[in-house]
């Protein structure tokens, strides 16, 4: 991706649009240059992907590939685009406040892994996908909750909020 933001790609681009003219004044030879550096850009995305090369994302992020993400003992948002991996929540601990973490899963499948010793709320919503809650419940559309048995909403608890659209989610107890 570095490589559409680099100086030798956009030197490129206005050496073959100078070319392009020049063909054009001196041989009246029309060459659609915007439609061949559209083409172009997309066999270069097309390689990287088919190679395993093509890596966006951030350490919250999985895009266009499959990996596994880390929760830390902060809020924050983790999310997985067009993907799979899971979202590793299993070493949190509770301090005394209440920690809230949302994930997205769109048009891809994903695994939550969540701690067995903490108390959660799961807040889930599914838009034409799949949802499989701790409890064997599962949705494909619309809101579902799932609280884990005895929960204690006065002292610190984890919310989990997910949204999965066009994709697949597991959440699992460890």
């Amino acid at each position: 991706m570095n490589f559409l933001f680099s100086g030798l790609f956009w030197g490129l681009i206005l050496v073959l649009i100078g070319i392009s003219v020049i063909i054009k004044a001196v041989f009246k030879i029309d060459i659609p240059i915007v439609r061949l550096i559209f083409a172009l850009i997309l066999i270069y995305f097309g390689l990287k992907m088919l190679l395993g090369g093509f890596r966006i994302g951030t350490e919250r992020t999985i895009i266009f590939q499959e990996a596994e993400l880390k929760a830390g003992a902060r809020d924050s948002e983790y999310n997985i685009i067009f993907g799979s991996g899971e979202i590793n929540i299993s070493d949190l601990k509770l301090e005394d406040r209440i920690i809230r973490i949302e994930a997205d899963i769109i048009f891809g499948s994903g695994k939550v892994l969540l701690p067995a010793g903490i108390p959660v709320i799961v807040k889930t919503s599914t838009v034409f996908g799949q949802c499989r809650l701790p409890d064997a419940q599962t949705s494909a559309f619309g809101d579902r909750t799932y609280r884990s048995p005895g929960i204690d909403t006065s002292q610190p608890y984890l919310i989990l909020e997910l949204d999965v659209v066009f994709g697949s989610a597991e959440i699992i107890i460890i």
